[in-house]
Formats: C-alpha cells, structure tokens, sequence
C-alpha cells in the first residue's frame, strides 16, 4: 500500500510537470540499467534550457535521491503500464523490448518510441520473434542491427522503422576507464555467465572452479541477476560448496566497469558481456560449449548468422565442457596468446560497432533531432 501511495504522488508530480518540461522521458527497470541511459543523458543536460524525465521501477534507484539539475525523477511499477498508455510526450526511451505484446502498450499520443540495446548482441536468436516490430527508432551498436533488422522487416513486411548509427556508451565508458587503468597481474578470471538453461552454473562450473583455484587462479563468479532470483537453492548450494575465500570471491552487485577491467580472461557461455568485455578491454574471453541461448526458435530465417555466434573464435576460444577439468591449461593459452587475439579484437569493434568513443554524443543529438520533427 505504501508503494502504490508512493507512486500515486509521483503521478501527480508527472501530470503536473509543463509539457515542455517532459519532451524526452526515459524508462529504466532499474539502477543495473542506467549505463545504457547514461552517456545519452550526460549529452542532452549539456542543453541548458532542456528538462529530461527520468523514470524506474526500482523504488531504491539512487536516481530518485540523486538526480542532477533538470532531471526529473520518478517511481512507477504498478502504475506503469498506465503512465505509458497515456505518456505524452515526445520522445520516449527504453530498453524494453516486446513492446505492444504484453502489459507495456504505445502511447496513444504519437510519442516517438526509441528502443537503446542493453547488449552488443544480434537482435534475432537471444530476443523473441518480432521484439522490435512495434518500436519507431532504434538505436543500433552495429552494422550488424541495421542489416538484420531491415531483413527481418523485409522478409516479415512489417513497417519500416528509423534505423540510426549510434554505437554503444557502455563499450566508450569502459574504453575511457580502460585507458586510465593499470593492467591486471594475469591470475584473475572472471565467471560471468547468462542465466539461461544449461548455463556454466547448471552444468561444469564446480570442474572449472577446482581446476582454476588448482593452477592457483583467482576466480570471481558473478551469477546472472535472473538466474539468482530464480533459483535461490541452486546458489546456496554452489555457495556452500565454494564459499568465498582468498581464491574464489562471489560477485552479486551490477556487473561494474571495474569488475571487467580488473580481470584478465572472461569465462562465459552465451552472455552478452562476452562482447563488451573484449571490445572494452581488448582481452580475451573462454566460452563454455553450451547449448546456445535462442528465444526465437525461426532465427535462421533470415539468413544472417547472429553476431555473437560469429565472433566466437574471433575474440576467444571455445571449449567442450568435456574440458572443464583442464581449464587452467585453456586459460593459460588465452593469456599466452594474448597479442594475437588482441589484433583480431580491434578489427572486429572496428567492423562491428559504430562511433567507439562517442556514442553519448551521437545519441544525444539524434534524440534532439528527433524531438524537432515530431
């Protein structure tokens, strides 16, 4: 009760606000979702008239204690569907895919609805049939989201969408940490896998744990946010069989910037981080041979091998989790051959991601634009 009188004055606030002041409103689900928001938000307060409305599902958001000068925050859950049905606004951003197919429904009043990605990903294995079909702009990573998805409107004749080159304000913050970060000492491997069935925590992560601490390894393992909510046992379990000492640590806040620069291999299976962590910070990644993580089962369609599957053997090694027990060995190849993957690294971001280093900037100016021409 107390939540909902919560956001029913937020919704007060909301209705309240001059319309000029609610041009361009963002949606989180939460704080673990602001990195993608943040670098586009960073360019547009750089317009001194200009007011941003900021809104999240997460009563704790630090945003909502914390905001700048002329950012306007709120908190909806509950009410949400109904603030959005009746957002006018326009321009609205969010990472929500499925728009228009379950509880989020289109404004009504001809806001511009602008869809940012929250992965470097292809837009059709991991995300469901016709994810982005109800969006009006979506902000592409890569030459790889724009191919695919003019693909997918050709071959399903859905209606055309604006399709920017924007790039990706995660990958250009971790580049600019990156730059003022020393090198880690070469014995820290980062777990980090998706919460998918199969995943490295359902199926080898005990054989690859023992084997890495064995080689006298340092292992963070950083379980999915989902695979934690959903299976709470499953975790206390693993945790009482590798409890946290001076060579395993567990890690269960936001997948931070740090996190990644402090590590010298990623271990993952078919988590999204695995393309940020190379393309960030220019090392490695070791993917476990799972089955892969696939939301739309007619994703061969369109005739376009999704990115993270391509990749694969370009910024890494795959391995069988047959071989879980050698893990040292794969991860000491990785390391040794460093220089090599590097190379190959660099000109696949070169190839596969838009304005590394400014993508806020770009972001933030086609989201200006837009608001001229609705």
């Amino acid at each position: 009760m107390r939540s909902f009188l919560r956001e029913c004055v937020d919704l007060k606030r909301f209705v309240g606000l001059r319309k000029e002041e609610r041009q361009i409103v963002f949606y989180t689900e939460g704080r673990g979702y602001l990195p993608y928001f943040e670098g586009f938000i960073r360019e547009l307060l750089r317009q001194p008239s200009l007011t941003i409305c900021y809104i999240t599902s997460e009563p704790d958001d630090p945003i909502l204690s914390q905001a700048p000068d002329r950012l306007r925050s709120f908190y909806f859950k509950h009410l949400l569907p109904f603030v959005i049905l009746f957002l006018d606004a326009k321009v609205l951003v969010m990472t929500l895919p499925d728009l228009n197919r379950y509880s989020i429904r289109r404004s009504v009043w001809g806001t511009r609805h602008v869809y940012i990605f929250h992965a470097m990903v292809s837009t059709h294995m991991i995300y469901r049939f016709g994810a982005f079909d109800h969006y009006d702009v979506i902000f592409c990573v890569g030459p790889h989201h724009l191919s695919e998805l003019r693909r997918s409107e050709q071959l399903y004749q859905t209606p055309a969408k604006q399709l920017l080159e924007v790039g990706y304000p995660s990958l250009d913050r971790l580049l600019q940490m990156r730059s003022d970060s020393l090198a880690p000492a070469g014995r820290r491997v980062l777990i980090a896998p998706s919460w998918g069935a199969d995943n490295i925590l359902e199926s080898c992560v005990s054989e690859v744990v023992r084997a890495l601490v064995k080689d006298d390894f340092t292992v963070v393992i950083r379980p999915h946010p989902e695979w934690v909510k959903r299976y709470p046992k499953r975790l206390a379990q693993l945790r009482q069989k590798w409890p946290e000492d001076s060579k395993v640590k567990w890690d269960f806040g936001p997948l931070t910037d740090q996190t990644l620069l402090e590590s010298d291999v990623l271990i993952t299976d078919w988590s999204g981080i695995a393309l940020e962590y190379a393309f960030g910070t220019e090392r490695p990644v070791l993917f476990m041979e799972v089955p892969r993580k696939v939301h739309n089962p007619r994703y061969e369609e369109l005739g376009i091998i999704p990115l993270e599957v391509r990749l694969r053997d370009r910024i890494g090694k795959t391995v069988l989790v047959e071989r879980s027990g050698q893990m040292g060995s794969e991860v000491r190849d990785l390391l040794e051959n460093q220089s090599a993957y590097r190379d190959r690294i660099l000109e696949e971001r070169t190839q596969s991601v838009y304005h590394p280093g400014a993508a806020g900037r770009v972001g933030g100016q086609f989201l200006l634009e837009l608001c001229l021409t609705v």
